[in-house]
């Protein structure tokens, strides 16, 4: 939410939260933000999500062009009315920036920023190809490490003998 709510340009009072760097848009981009749903008396999740959803794209034109914000869009939606979000989503002609822990929607992005200790981290395909990517790096690391080991264990050993051999 916080991390959306800077593209709406609204103050954070989150104090642990910063960005290094700005964020600009041109002036004639229509920004579009569906928040988080809370709960509403005789409504399901769905009913409330579409309402706004669907106000939001076709009442204020948001399906022709714009950035949409989505903050955790499929948090109270059923299986059904996630496929029915994930279409209209894929018909969307602007861009799409959404928060959300479903690999489902993240697997429909193209473009995944990762956020991890106050840096971003940009990867270009779906969030498969980032999670493989993450673990050959990680692989990648262990060797790295375990060669800084045998390395370290051989120069220890060399300064030990050499070591000896001074006395």
């Amino acid at each position: 939410s916080t991390f959306l709510k800077l593209f709406l340009q609204e103050e954070s009072n989150d104090s642990s939260f910063y960005i290094d760097g700005w964020i600009h848009f041109y002036d004639d981009i229509p920004i579009f933000y569906v928040e988080q749903l809370t709960s509403a008396f005789g409504q399901s999740g769905s009913e409330i999500f579409f309402k706004t959803f669907d106000d939001m794209m076709y009442k204020n034109g948001a399906h022709e062009h714009g950035l949409l914000l989505l903050d955790e869009p499929t948090n109270h939606l059923d299986p059904e009315n996630r496929l029915r979000l994930i279409r209209a989503l894929d018909a969307f002609k602007g861009t799409i920036i959404m928060a959300t822990h479903d690999l489902d929607m993240i697997n429909c992005a193209s473009l995944i920023f990762h956020i991890d200790q106050s840096k971003v981290h940009p990867f270009k395909g779906t969030y498969e190809g980032y999670f493989h990517e993450k673990e050959v790096q990680f692989e990648r690391m262990q060797n790295q490490l375990k060669n800084d080991k045998n390395e370290l264990k051989r120069t220890h050993e060399h300064l030990m003998k050499e070591q000896e051999r001074a006395k």
